[in-house]
């Protein structure tokens, strides 16, 4: 789950991550009053896992609902522990050189699929953004068999 600008670096992760035969699964929620429960367990049942990318704090946000409804009715269904990539539960930066630390970004996103495969000791590449925009004008095209699912929410 994204919003706004964590939407892009969702995107940028999983172009990342696709050098490594890792594909995603992007759900855009589009709302989150009503949840689009169905969606999000049915991805969940085709992949086993899940990460959700938030632009929130880690605690008490959507991501945090996202995680429990996996919890209560995927449990099952999950082949590992979810993910959950957010603020800090801090106070927000001001200073552009915190500020660089405190945000998520695509290799943060990246990261958190790497410890969920158990995979070390492999660099991801940032994309450039000329393969970004590509991606994203595939999106409709995706693959039929999905490692994992990022679900993404504008609000």
């Amino acid at each position: 789950m994204a919003s706004s600008y964590m939407t892009l670096e969702a995107i940028r992760a999983a172009e990342m991550l696709k050098e490594h035969s890792i594909a995603a699964e992007i759900i855009d929620l589009r709302t989150i009053k009503p949840l689009d429960e169905d969606a999000i367990l049915c991805s969940v049942k085709k992949t086993g896992r899940l990460v959700v990318v938030d632009g929130a704090y880690r605690s008490f946000g959507v991501a945090a609902e996202v995680l429990a409804l996996a919890a209560e009715k995927g449990f099952d269904i999950l082949k590992c522990a979810p993910r959950r990539v957010a603020f800090a539960d801090t106070l927000t930066s001001t200073s552009w050189a915190l500020a660089n630390h405190y945000y998520p970004r695509a290799i943060d996103i990246a990261e958190a699929v790497k410890e969920m495969f158990n995979i070390s000791g492999v660099s991801i590449r940032m994309p450039a953004l000329a393969e970004i925009y590509r991606w994203m004008s595939l999106t409709n095209l995706l693959p039929d068999h999905f490692n994992f699912c990022l679900i993404l929410n504008y609000y």
